[in-house]
């Protein structure tokens, strides 16, 4: 493996072992995540939830015992040795809250595992993005087709580190979460074609349809897939790439790109009502697989890492 690679793996199950439980094989396997354990740290909630989640709601910094041991579980994904990508956590307890307290202790927690940031300006600044279909609706977040392997404000000024999604209700049977490690990619393309490692760490340049006013892309050009300071890191999002700055050769790396995202070793992630993934931004894509019932929903936060 290159030296870029992660060679450690420093699990975050110490943080949560005394407040969390690990999640039963059963659980495990029903999320499609039985073979993922380089991919996800997986936790259960246990009795107590309920009522850890409405103190939060009421106060912000009232952060319970097995909150407390998931938030640093979350933040432990910070260190570069750290081995798993992302946080599953088990059973919020979507049934006994209100929809107000839900957002609440949701929001709470996202702060004490960083700070919860605004999303796209062009659904309202909110820091939470209510992600369901609406009928007519094309942008990704607000309908049923799938979505191709991407981070999530690639081109933005300014970076998040965690991304979260809260599964209220899904698709039963469809709609799966694919997850791919950057580590993998990086590697599997120096293996087979190195010289497109050069221009995606150079990158692109971003262009919104939309205009400045609805993202506040940045005007310099965004690293794709690079090794930085020991550690691989990727921001992409092919739609929003400004296709007519591309050369040939930067055209020809971005498709390679994407053919290693797709058919790089991955995971996908079924959803339970209850269900919260907690992710590294820059260390993982995503997509989504086509859903067929219109009432899936799943609150998404940005968190950054630091409180600046």
């Amino acid at each position: 493996m290159h030296a870029c690679l992660r060679v450690a793996f420093n699990s975050t199950r110490g943080y949560a072992k005394r407040s969390l439980a690990s999640a039963a094989s059963e659980m495990v396997h029903e999320r499609g995540l039985s073979a993922s354990k380089e991919f996800f740290n997986v936790f259960a909630f246990r009795s107590g939830i309920v009522e850890e989640c409405r103190r939060l709601a009421a106060d912000a910094g009232a952060l319970g015992p097995q909150l407390g041991a998931a938030a640093e579980a979350v933040k432990a994904l910070r260190d570069s040795s750290a081995g798993a990508l992302g946080v599953v956590l088990a059973g919020w307890p979507v049934d006994e809250l209100s929809e107000k307290d839900i957002r609440q202790a949701y929001v709470g927690f996202g702060n004490h595992v960083g700070r919860v940031v605004d999303q796209s300006r062009d659904l309202g600044n909110n820091a939470i993005n209510d992600v369901h279909a609406r009928p007519g609706e094309l942008r990704g977040s607000r309908s049923q087709c799938s979505m191709p392997m991407h981070t999530d404000a690639a081109g933005n000024e300014r970076h998040h580190e965690f991304n979260a999604l809260l599964c209220v209700q899904p698709s039963a049977g469809d709609g799966q979460t694919p997850f791919a490690s950057a580590d993998q990619i990086y590697e599997d393309l120096r293996l087979s074609d190195p010289g497109a490692l050069d221009i995606l760490a150079r990158g692109f340049f971003y262009r919104h349809p939309g205009g400045s006013d609805v993202m506040p892309f940045t005007q310099e050009r965004v690293p794709a897939l690079r090794c930085s300071a020991g550690r691989v890191e990727t921001f992409f999002a092919e739609k929003y790439v400004d296709k007519g700055r591309l050369t040939e050769v930067e055209r020809a790396a971005m498709t390679k790109f994407v053919q290693a995202a797709e058919n790089s070793k991955h995971v996908d992630m079924n959803w339970f009502r209850g269900d919260a993934v907690f992710w590294h931004n820059h260390r993982t894509l995503h997509g989504r697989r086509a859903y067929t019932d219109p009432a899936r929903r799943l609150l998404r936060l940005w968190v950054r890492a630091n409180h600046e």
